[in-house]
């Protein structure tokens, strides 16, 4: 498990998130950092987080999961982002 951001070791997966970290941030228009990494042969786990609320009103932030695993011999990458406003997490049925 890789919890120094600054400093992360070199590992199998390294290159592959931070090109899928980096496509993401560019979607989102948003830093992207990687938390903490758990990594497996064939997969890996990343818990991601984007900036601190810059707008003072709605001060909404987010969270996520990132993966990738392979499927039928081929990379199945998912994202899971959760949104917060002032420190809540924001749900559909809110």
């Amino acid at each position: 498990m890789n919890e120094d951001e600054d400093n992360p070791p070199t590992s199998r997966w390294r290159p592959a998130i931070d090109a899928i970290t980096a496509d993401l941030a560019a979607h989102l228009a948003q830093r992207v950092t990687v938390l903490r990494t758990s990594e497996m042969e064939d997969a890996f786990f990343c818990s991601i987080r984007g900036p601190e609320p810059s707008w003072p009103t709605l001060q909404v932030a987010w969270e996520g999961a990132l993966g990738m695993e392979y499927i039928d011999d081929k990379p199945d990458v998912s994202a899971a982002l959760f949104l917060y406003s002032r420190g809540r997490r924001l749900r559909l049925d809110d």
